[in-house]
């Protein structure tokens, strides 16, 4: 299973100011269907770490995460049957 991707800089609780969006743009990310959307969240400015909400469907994407990785098929390898006299050098 790939590693999880680093988070990017719009993920940040206190982002650039190239990376927030207009107000335009979040009220139609708010409108738009769940499923239609690129991304889950919209980047946003707190003043603090710990005045950033809970995000919601964090239990739920580690769970699924974890059961991909439980339920992935394990690769067999292949063991060859050797005779250890075979790589003795002849005299």
């Amino acid at each position: 299973m790939p590693k999880m991707n680093l988070p990017k800089h719009d993920e940040s609780y206190n982002p650039p100011e190239e990376y927030l969006w207009a107000e335009k743009e979040v009220n139609e990310w708010k409108t738009s269907h769940v499923e239609d959307r690129l991304q889950n969240y919209y980047p946003k400015i707190h003043k603090a770490l710990r005045h950033v909400e809970v995000y919601q469907p964090l239990i739920k994407e580690r769970f699924e995460r974890c059961l991909d990785i439980y339920l992935a098929p394990r690769m067999r390898k292949k063991k060859v049957d050797m005779n250890p006299d075979d790589l003795l050098p002849e005299d």
